[in-house]
């Protein structure tokens, strides 16, 4: 089901793409550090709230995704060209 919430996102942001696939591609590690902090926080909590968990995406020209997401650092700065506000990574949630 996960995949139809990226489909409808992605609509309501491009709603003249083509969308030709969707791969989840996680890395393992990293999704068990996110799940521990984030439950960590959770815990902090009162009950009945919960951290805020957004989606966000991030676009790559040549690197392949797949060399991102399965280095052990996560998102690397070497792989990283000059943006509109310097060199960095940018995320966005539409």
């Amino acid at each position: 089901e996960e995949w139809k919430e990226v489909r409808k996102k992605m609509s309501a942001t491009m709603p003249h793409a083509a969308l030709k696939g969707i791969y989840r591609v996680q890395n393992p590690g990293l999704w068990a550090y996110f799940c521990s902090r984030r439950d960590k926080a959770a815990a902090k909590l009162s009950e009945g709230n919960n951290p805020k968990v957004v989606s966000v995406w991030h676009g790559t020209r040549q690197t392949d995704p797949l060399e991102i997401c399965n280095d052990t650092e996560g998102f690397r700065l070497q792989l990283s060209r000059r943006g509109m506000w310097g060199k960095g990574m940018y995320f966005a949630e539409k």
